[in-house]
């Protein structure tokens, strides 16, 4: 099974991404900013890191960067979620900030778990 942490700062968005993932089949280790995901990362060693991008503490960009220069857990795929439109900007800063996509949040959450199992397949 996948194992996720799902970081997000508002908790109504929390409680609803962990519910959708978990429905998907998903093991999800949440965290309430990208700082307690960043510490859940190097204690859980998830298979993906799905983040949203605007949070306090650290932010998505902050956390992907974190475990980009972590050797032990450079390999982890970040997929940052965001609520607005996005535009090739916004995915070339997820790039350089080292996560491997940048995606809208749907209510249904069929995006982010389209992304999450394109990470895995490739693993």
């Amino acid at each position: 099974m996948t194992t996720l942490v799902v970081a997000d700062d508002d908790p109504l968005q929390l409680k609803l991404a962990v519910r959708r993932l978990q429905l998907a089949g998903f093991t999800v280790i949440p965290a309430v900013d990208g700082a307690q995901a960043l510490a859940l990362v190097r204690t859980a060693a998830p298979d993906v890191v799905v983040s949203d991008v605007v949070m306090p503490n650290l932010d998505g960009f902050g956390l992907s960067e974190g475990i980009r220069a972590d050797a032990a857990l450079a390999h982890i795929p970040v997929l940052l979620i965001t609520n607005s439109s996005l535009d090739p900007a916004d995915r070339m800063l997820a790039k350089r900030a080292g996560a491997r996509d940048l995606v809208v949040r749907t209510p249904d959450f069929a995006e982010v778990i389209a992304a999450i199992e394109a990470l895995t397949s490739r693993a």
